[in-house]
């Protein structure tokens, strides 16, 4: 079903702290079977997700925090 890892790992830049943030809800990508699936007015619609918040935390690794980001909208 998926076409890639379901999550992208952003490691720590310095000497990593015990704390891993999580963004789930940042995916951008369908799988194919799912986007088939949609209404044909819909499929180029992202239902839900939280925009840029990949963009608001990208500066947690430089602080020493593990990031999790979601690859795909489920």
């Amino acid at each position: 079903m998926f076409e890639a890892a379901p999550f992208r790992v952003h490691r720590s830049t310095v000497t990593p702290c015990p704390i891993v943030a999580s963004i789930p809800h940042c995916g951008m990508v369908l799988p194919a079977e799912m986007l088939r699936a949609l209404n044909v007015s819909n499929q180029h619609f992202i239902p839900h997700q939280d925009w840029h918040l990949d963009e608001l935390y990208d500066g947690l690794p430089d602080v020493g925090i593990t990031v999790l980001e979601a690859v795909y909208s489920l």
